[in-house]
């Protein structure tokens, strides 16, 4: 069965790069961009709750089996469905945000992970402050970081990813544009 959310959900596959279930980083990955692209102001209408690898949508992952079970016959409507230049400038922009950005101070990690501590520190930002754009060195930008890391331990020894991540996310937040009200 054919619905808009189906459609959009493909629509978003496609400019991302394909199957959504492949793997577990690639639902983690799909996840996360989803949620980058309703922060950047495109309404697609997910919400979303912490789960262990962060920022997690019920819905979102109810709807991409959906997609996968009948992707043939959603995908070619997708095909049909025209953005209009506001969603593709968002769409482009957070497309170059995924990517973990390269730097002598941060070992290399995978764009899941990355995707991962990007959001949960949003997340985790918005649960306590409702606004992520917390100045470098203030006590609510620590008390975020402190809390996002007795939440994912494994990120203790990564305090560079961490601070890039709070670069990358403060830039991020802070060059978009007002949002219209939809995407297509």
């Amino acid at each position: 069965m054919v619905t808009k959310d189906l459609v959009i959900l493909a629509r978003i596959a496609n400019e991302f790069g394909g199957s959504m279930l492949d793997s577990l980083e690639t639902r983690i990955a799909f996840q996360k961009t989803v949620y980058l692209l309703q922060l950047s102001g495109l309404d697609i209408g997910y919400v979303f709750g912490w789960e262990l690898y962060g920022p997690y949508s019920k819905s979102l992952a109810g709807n991409v089996r959906l997609y996968e079970e009948s992707r043939c016959e959603v995908d070619k409507v997708a095909e049909q469905l025209v953005l209009t230049q506001w969603a593709q400038d968002m769409i482009t922009r957070t497309r170059k945000f995924l990517s973990p950005p390269e730097s002598p101070d941060v070992a290399p990690v995978k764009p899941s992970e990355w995707l991962e501590v990007l959001t949960s520190l949003h997340y985790l930002a918005t649960l306590d402050y409702r606004n992520a754009l917390l100045q470098e060195g203030s006590p609510a930008r620590e008390h975020v970081t402190k809390c996002l890391l007795e939440r994912k331990p494994h990120l203790q020894g990564s305090p560079n990813l961490v601070r890039q991540a709070w670069e990358s996310l403060f830039s991020f937040l802070g060059g978009l544009p007002a949002a219209p009200c939809s995407a297509a």
